[in-house]
């Protein structure tokens, strides 16, 4: 009985690791592929990030309304939600526009700074311990990314970019964390979005870019 019970417990903890293991590599397979996309699609990296925020909100209306998932909150969580998409919609046009203004690799490289800045911030912001491992991760990313600056000097606009998009992902992430103890993924998530697409229409608005915005073509919206 006792034996069975190990093997029973050893099973599932392989199959939970398997499970983990799968996800991450799809999450991988996301973050690669949304720069490619990100790449391939002609639009600007601010009106990319537009559709793509309305797209996300919509979506998201509408799974609620279809499963009758109640999402209202009160006032003030959806003001500091709205807030923290403006790091969101921030982190996006910075990631796009590294891709643009160098190569998928180098936006990817400098996104997984990730690490360092999350280990940086983190203990400021929660009053957590600094992790040592995510410390030396992060440095050696860095190391990597001087390298590239080295070799692929022509990309410096779009590394600045990577890594100021990687900044704002980690205080998004962190800000985050709090979030999701007390709310559902998916009802953090459409507020968030709906702060991004608010808070870049208003860039648009004030830049004058809504009188240039850009229309996709058939190729964009494929």
């Amino acid at each position: 009985m006792a034996e069975t019970g190990i093997n029973s417990g050893r099973k599932n903890v392989i199959s939970g690791l398997n499970k983990n293991l799968l996800i991450l590599h799809f999450t991988v397979f996301i973050w690669g592929f949304t720069g490619i996309l990100g790449q391939a699609i002609t639009i600007s990296a601010v009106n990319l990030v537009w559709y793509r925020v309305l797209i996300a909100t919509l979506s998201l209306f509408l799974y609620f309304k279809f499963n009758k998932t109640a999402f209202k909150i009160e006032a003030k969580t959806v003001r500091k939600l709205a807030f923290t998409g403006a790091l969101v919609g921030g982190h996006w046009i910075l990631f796009f526009a590294s891709i643009k203004l160098s190569t998928i690799p180098v936006a990817l490289v400098c996104l997984s700074s990730i690490t360092l800045f999350t280990a940086i911030f983190e203990p400021l912001i929660n009053k957590t311990r600094i992790s040592k491992m995510e410390i030396v991760a992060g440095i050696l990313i860095i190391i990597g990314i001087i390298l590239i600056f080295k070799f692929e000097s022509k990309y410096t606009k779009g590394i600045i970019s990577g890594l100021v998009s990687a900044i704002l992902a980690s205080l998004f992430s962190i800000i985050n964390s709090r979030f999701v103890k007390k709310m559902d993924a998916p009802v953090i998530a459409f507020y968030e979005l709906s702060g991004a697409l608010l808070w870049i229409t208003i860039y648009l608005f004030a830049t004058g870019g809504l009188a240039e915005f850009a229309i996709p073509n058939l190729s964009d919206i494929g």
